[in-house]
């Protein structure tokens, strides 16, 4: 049973889909993406879990998994992800990133990123 305290689960695969980089790679990465100003209105929400220690970078729908490194999952039709409110945070989720607009991450831009091709030799 899920606690009143956790944000409720909400389905991928409609809207958007989901990117999971897990930590500390999804982090730096978004760290680097900000710092370097370059392209931010590309840039849509990341999310962050505390139970899975991965961040969750919404991105349109439709993405080939085959485009992100291993360490990487596509979340999709038939995955459930605990996002938080619009603009509540838990302590089980919260968002890293929250532009003002409704834009999604854009997926060309975020899979050529030089640090995203370094994580392909996690697994």
């Amino acid at each position: 049973m899920r606690s009143l305290l956790e944000p409720p689960l909400t389905d991928a695969g409609h809207d958007w889909d989901a990117l999971r980089i897990p930590d500390p790679w999804g982090r730096d990465l978004l760290r680097e993406l900000v710092a370097s100003a370059t392209n931010l209105d590309l840039l849509g929400p990341v999310a962050w879990s505390e139970a899975s220690d991965c961040t969750y970078w919404l991105i349109s729908t439709g993405t080939t998994p085959a485009t992100w490194p291993a360490c990487c999952r596509l979340l999709s039709r038939g995955n459930c992800l605990a996002l938080p409110g619009p603009s509540t945070a838990t302590r089980a989720a919260d968002w890293l990133f929250r532009p003002h607009d409704p834009r999604l991450t854009g997926t060309t831009w975020l899979a050529a990123t030089p640090r995203t091709h370094a994580l392909a030799r996690f697994r």
